[in-house]
């Protein structure tokens, strides 16, 4: 038997339809099955065809000025509003009189164009915000997928948390984002080595050289690979933190784990320590 719904459910479900919705859009709007909602529409006399579209638009929207304030910059989402229609119904009236569709690119392109410069720096660092906040989230809690969030940095961290150090996550640094920071000890994490060298950005070295940041970067290609040198990441670290003057050095530490195709698997761990001069020569 199919589900009793309420009379304002179903009005407000066949508003939708009237405007241009599809029955599982309406449906989904009012937490109900689409073919429960069917049932009911179709006892009203409602068209539910599956995908079937109005094939004229709206009669009583005043079509020109819609037209008129599309063009002028408004979009499809604030003129539905300013209508009490869905998008889909300004959609549909627009192309029905042959107006260009714009697309995502041309729309943002055009918000750009009528903010202020002050508009477009508080978008800019809300953003950012918005960003750091979810890389902060995301690297404290592996069910939140961040691809900013490299191989093994979660372990890294945790380690090193529970080795006594004074860990904090995706900290900001003169505008750049550090994986994870010891004090004045910022550890990048990555699987590739290329990305390791100074020259790939240089200026992102220079600013923590300058603010007397040690840089460590490890190079963790995989979970495995690191949990077979977990001592070696602990003592290292440790060491470069109870040891002052070392501040201002560059170390790449590395770890390694492949399989030999016998009962043997080879463990590999390296740590490169470069000085202040070495690094502006290699930069």
């Amino acid at each position: 038997m199919a589900r009793k719904l309420a009379e304002s459910l179903i009005d407000h479900a066949a508003a939708l339809m009237r405007d241009g919705s599809t029955l599982g859009h309406a449906a989904e709007t009012i937490g109900c099955n689409p073919d429960v909602l069917s049932v009911y529409l179709r006892q009203r006399g409602v068209d539910t065809a599956v995908g079937k579209r109005r094939s004229t638009p709206r009669l009583d929207l005043p079509a020109e000025d819609i037209i008129a304030a599309y063009q002028a910059g408004h979009g499809t989402t604030a003129l539905a509003a300013q209508y009490g229609v869905v998008p889909q119904t300004i959609r549909k009236l627009l192309i029905h009189n042959s107006v260009a569709i714009r697309s995502r690119f041309e729309a943002n392109q055009l918000i750009a164009a009528f903010k202020t410069p002050e508009q477009h720096i508080a978008g800019i660092t809300a953003a950012r915000t918005v960003r750091h906040n979810n890389m902060v989230r995301a690297s404290h809690d592996a069910t939140l997928p961040n691809p900013a969030i490299g191989v093994g940095e979660r372990e890294l961290a945790a380690t090193l948390k529970a080795s006594g150090l004074p860990v904090r996550q995706q900290v900001l640094v003169d505008g750049y984002l550090i994986d994870i920071v010891v004090e004045d000890i910022a550890v990048e994490v990555t699987a590739n080595v290329t990305h390791a060298a100074p020259s790939r950005n240089p200026s992102r070295f220079k600013k923590l050289i300058e603010r007397d940041f040690m840089v460590i970067f490890a190079i963790i290609p995989n979970t495995a690979a690191f949990a077979r040198q977990r001592q070696n990441f602990i003592t290292t670290i440790d060491s470069a933190y109870r040891q002052p003057t070392v501040r201002g050095e560059y170390w790449v530490v590395r770890c390694g784990l492949h399989d030999t195709g016998t009962d043997y698997e080879a463990n590999e761990w390296s740590c490169i320590k470069c000085t202040p001069k070495t690094l502006n020569t290699a930069t």
